[in-house]
């Protein structure tokens, strides 16, 4: 039985047109602070031309760009300045977002920089980019790179919830030296979201990982009990003259299978050989600045990576993760705090499980024998 799905979400969301007078006033240093401290602020300088994205940091803009220094710890001992270096510079052109962040080592030779697979961690030396688009105080963008090039990003909600199962469509390239290693991003502005005015102020926050003393350092200090996350970054200030892009977006997408198996005698359902196709495909449209409509035509499981193996000896129905793009697209909406949890995910429960959604239909055989052309 052929399967065709067609879905469609519209996501509305309002963003006020000017730049807040705190925002307009906030003229402070690119150092970096604690969280009790006066508000942080970066300066962004237009690139022309753009630097070229291969992780060494000797291209004109980056000589010109005002540094962001003066981490702080986390981990181990919070507070306290950051025990190796950390600088960041940040450009934009017309259609990115660029920052680049040097990381010096008094003990280059022990970086770790493990390789690892598209948004899975590994005990590495690694840099975060944390960017509030909105400036709403309570959602993120955060992109990471490690030592070995592996990538990672995610998606802040509530001011502190996290998505981990959103995807964008980015870059980063890094470099190790005998001083330490560099980092570079280039995070296209069609990957986030942000109102449509001449001048843009964004909430901004850097991390960095040494995994060798299992140091934790930040640029806008987090404390590890502040009840917030978004709401304590600092401001990245002067993106001016950027528009957030209009455009379409369409990720087709193709999937076959055949399988082979011996034939049974009258059963027009095992003939020996089965073989399957399928397309489909995600597309985002844009609305206005402040809406996106986003839609997809037959989703499938083929689309992302396999589930891993899971062997389940309870009376209850394994969870999956939702990895298709479409689905995961503003899930936030249709998160709400339920019931009390154990600490780990803060009880933020689905509505619905949209794994469901494009599943094959299921039924269990008549007992009156036979074969039927559809299960009802």
């Amino acid at each position: 039985m052929q399967r065709f799905t067609l879905a469609l979400m519209a996501s509305v969301v309002y963003c006020g047109a000017g730049r807040s007078a705190a925002a307009q006033k906030s003229i402070g240093t690119a150092g970096g602070a604690g969280a009790g401290s006066a508000a942080a602020v970066a300066r962004a300088i237009r690139a022309t031309p753009a630097p070229k994205l291969d992780g060494v940091l000797d291209d004109p803009i980056w000589r010109t760009a005002l540094p962001i220094s003066g981490f702080v710890q986390r981990d181990p001992n919070e507070g306290q300045p950051g025990t190796e270096p950390t600088v960041v510079k940040v450009a934009y052109t017309d259609d990115a977002l660029w920052v680049a962040v040097r990381s010096d080592d008094s003990q280059a030779g022990t970086i770790a920089a493990l390789l690892s697979r598209r948004d899975e961690w590994a005990p590495s030396d690694e840099v975060t980019v944390m960017i509030d688009s909105y400036h709403d105080r309570r959602t993120a963008y955060a992109f990471t790179v490690n030592a070995g090039g592996g990538k990672r990003d995610t998606y802040y909600y509530a001011d502190g919830e996290r998505d981990d199962r959103w995807d964008a469509v980015w870059d980063a390239k890094v470099s190790i030296d005998r001083t330490g290693w560099s980092a570079e991003f280039r995070i296209p502005f069609s990957q986030i979201r942000f109102p449509s005015t001449p001048n843009h102020v964004f909430g901004f926050n850097v991390s960095r990982r040494i995994n060798r003393v299992n140091e934790t350092q930040y640029w806008k200090l987090i404390p590890r009990n502040a009840s917030g996350f978004v709401s304590l970054f600092g401001d990245l200030v002067e993106v001016d003259g950027v528009h957030p892009p209009r455009g379409v977006e369409v990720l087709p997408y193709t999937a076959a299978s055949a399988r082979t198996r011996p034939a049974e005698a009258g059963n027009p359902f095992q003939t020996g050989t089965a073989r399957s196709a399928t397309v489909g495909g995600d597309f985002k449209l844009g609305v206005s600045s402040a809406m996106t409509l986003t839609g997809t035509v037959n989703p499938d499981f083929g689309q992302v990576e396999a589930d891993p193996a899971v062997v389940n000896l309870s009376a209850f129905e394994t969870f999956y993760p939702e990895r298709r793009p479409f689905f995961t697209e503003g899930s936030d909406l249709f998160r709400f705090r339920l019931a009390d949890g154990d600490g780990g995910d803060n009880a933020m429960e689905e509505l619905f499980y949209t794994r469901r959604i494009g599943r094959a239909p299921q039924g269990v055989a008549d007992p009156r024998g036979g074969y039927a052309a559809a299960i009802d």
